[in-house]
């Protein structure tokens, strides 16, 4: 099995409600994304997945979330936009995009702050 990760960052805000009700002021993190596929082979090339295909995908999603409120997008809606939610949307952003035949997305883990992350797979 090939495991092929990506690293990637973008710059976006959020609020969320805490468990005592609070609900805290809009702030800004600098969160870090990790993406992990896996494919059992190698194509004809020598790729298991192309770095350069996976990362237009990627950088796709989180230019949904990038230099934006997330509290403000629809999918965040009806909820509040908690890391484990972004690290599940993100996930299922770029597993809905995939067209390389016989890859797993294995899972996103998102950094929110140093040493405070998730990590999403429905695997888990």
């Amino acid at each position: 099995m090939y495991t092929v990760i990506i690293e990637s960052s973008f710059k976006a805000w959020h609020a969320v409600k805490m468990p005592n009700n609070s609900i805290e002021d809009s702030h800004w993190h600098n969160w870090r994304l990790k993406t992990s596929l896996s494919k059992s082979s190698l194509d004809e090339f020598g790729f298991a997945i192309e770095f350069g295909e996976c990362e237009k995908i990627i950088n796709l999603a989180i230019s949904k979330l990038a230099e934006k409120n997330m509290n403000t997008l629809d999918y965040f809606a009806s909820i509040y936009p908690t890391t484990e939610l972004v690290a599940k949307y993100i996930f299922e952003q770029i597993n809905s995009k995939l067209p390389f035949q016989d890859v797993l997305l294995d899972y996103v883990e998102l950094t929110e702050q140093e040493n405070c992350r998730i990590k999403y797979s429905p695997q888990d």
